[in-house]
């Protein structure tokens, strides 16, 4: 992982103690997983209420402790309090920050129960555009969270519209600090070589458009409406293909497949599942959507403008204001609107998308580094600890 320049600090030697629902690949935890393993002013260690999951080795590698409980159902969650609890009297940390609703109130319990002094904060990664599509357990705890929310001393959101969206549902208000996830433009990065290697690997021919969708199969990420987009895109164009990736993204997964209402797409698509070469799949794209109906910063927006991708997204979270110019902004989250933004992008023809990926990665480099993310947490940190 790359990181920033330490600073001279008093408070470096301060440790952070963070507390995630899990760690499995998603958003948040790669952003747990970037931030401990890129600072330099302070310590970390990370309790995942669930499983070490994809990101937990990874964390390890980077010489971050790791505590995984192994919970595996909201219902255990009173049993990770008194645990935690042991955690914090041992750890002893500077700081602790919380990750998601679950995190953030088995975090919020256990300092209450440990009369712990040190600063709370929690981070909160997710939109509430469709609060329905979430679990009704965690409707309930999330709008418990919001009696709570004058415990930590800031609530981090990566999105604006997250924070009004939460605060309209009574979230301490004076507790707000956006701070925008950063991405390692190292790593992802335009590459010819790249994109050449992976098109070769996957089948996919010089002449043909791949249209790309990466993100868990969740409804908020509105595959059904693409899939139907995909249907309209292939009745006019021969040469696109449309590939696929992220968990539950599969051929095997009968709840996907039964979202298809055309078929005969599927000789068109690449569904690949959860996949670990993200920046040589990015490459391969000639075009990326980012469709969700209930985003608040998407995470795979990032990684293909990074990867110099030009991008056809819907108006969810704070994408708008991450695209600028990079990309098209469909008229609605509907299969039409895909569509047409989508055909539109492909028959601009490669020179358009040429500029439109070198604006993407311009914007990226100019607002979303990784160092920029890390460098407002850390002085967020340096800021609170000298506060307690």
């Amino acid at each position: 992982m790359f990181g920033v320049e330490p600073a001279s600090n008093p408070l470096s030697t301060a440790t952070v103690l963070h507390v995630i629902t899990g760690l499995n690949m998603g958003g948040a935890e790669l952003a747990l997983a970037q931030l401990a393993g890129s600072a330099r002013r302070h310590g970390h260690v990370v309790v995942s209420l669930g499983g070490e999951g994809a990101v937990g080795p990874r964390l390890r590698a980077a010489g971050i402790p790791v505590h995984a409980m192994g919970l595996g159902r909201s219902a255990a969650l009173a049993t990770a309090i008194p645990r935690l609890v042991r955690i914090l009297r041992r750890e002893r940390p500077g700081a602790v920050q919380s990750w998601l609703a679950h995190g953030n109130f088995v975090a919020t319990m256990a300092h209450a129960f440990a009369r712990s002094k040190v600063p709370l904060l929690w981070n909160i990664r997710q939109s509430l555009s469709d609060l329905a599509l979430e679990k009704r357990s965690t409707q309930m705890l999330i709008r418990f969270n919001a009696r709570i929310s004058r415990k930590p001393v800031f609530i981090l959101y990566n999105s604006h519209l997250a924070a009004t969206q939460h605060e309209m549902i009574g979230y301490a208000s004076d507790r707000r600090r956006i701070i925008a996830n950063g991405f390692d433009l190292r790593r992802f990065a335009p590459s010819a070589e790249r994109r050449r290697a992976t098109r070769a690997s996957l089948g996919i021919a010089d002449h043909e458009i791949v249209v790309g969708l990466v993100g868990r199969f969740h409804p908020t990420k509105n595959h059904a409406a693409f899939f139907a987009a995909a249907s309209r895109i292939a009745e006019t164009e021969p040469d696109v293909r449309f590939l696929f990736a992220g968990p539950g993204v599969t051929a095997g997964n009968p709840d996907l497949i039964a979202t298809i209402a055309d078929p005969r797409i599927l000789e068109r698509c690449l569904l690949l599942g959860l996949r670990h070469d993200l920046p040589a799949l990015n490459n391969a794209m000639d075009i990326a959507c980012s469709v969700s109906i209930g985003e608040s910063f998407s995470n795979t927006l990032g990684e293909a403008m990074a990867s110099g991708v030009p991008c056809v997204i819907t108006n969810s979270g704070d994408s708008i204001h991450i695209l600028g110019d990079g990309g098209i902004v469909c008229a609605d989250s509907g299969p039409q609107a895909i569509s047409d933004a989508v055909c539109a992008m492909i028959r601009a023809g490669p020179e358009h998308r040429r500029q439109r990926g070198e604006i993407a990665r311009a914007r990226m480099e100019a607002r979303y580094s990784l160092e920029t993310m890390v460098t407002h947490y850390e002085d967020l940190y340096d800021e609170v600890l000298g506060r307690s």
